[in-house]
């Protein structure tokens, strides 16, 4: 998956550089370091999950068939969504450090 994925090659380490060079120059918490690495853990989960879903059906048929190129897209869609969700929980993160807001705060108590 490392060698033959493009997106883990360079979209994830782009997407990785800069959220670590938001939150230092904008000073984010450990609790964001945290969710931010935690988000990436189940980006490359799911990207695993979407490489053997490639495999398995080329191994199944390499004929054109809706039904494979479907379960594609979906295993595909599910990668793409945890980067939309990487992204926005960057760009939330930074956007509370620019205006002050401290979130966390009103997500634990104590």
């Amino acid at each position: 998956m490392f060698r033959e994925s493009s997106t883990v090659q360079r979209l994830i380490p782009v997407e990785i550089i800069a959220g670590i060079l938001f939150g230092v120059f904008t000073g984010f918490i450990a609790l964001e370091y945290i969710i931010m690495a935690f988000t990436i853990l189940m980006l490359f989960a799911f990207e695993t999950m979407n490489s053997a879903v490639e495999e398995v059906n080329d191994l199944v048929t390499l004929e054109e068939n809706e039904r494979v190129k479907r379960s594609k897209d979906i295993a595909s869609g599910s990668v793409w969504l945890w980067h939309l969700v990487y992204i926005v929980e960057v760009i939330f993160f930074l956007i509370c450090h620019l205006v002050h807001f401290t979130w966390w705060t009103h997500v634990i108590p104590g």
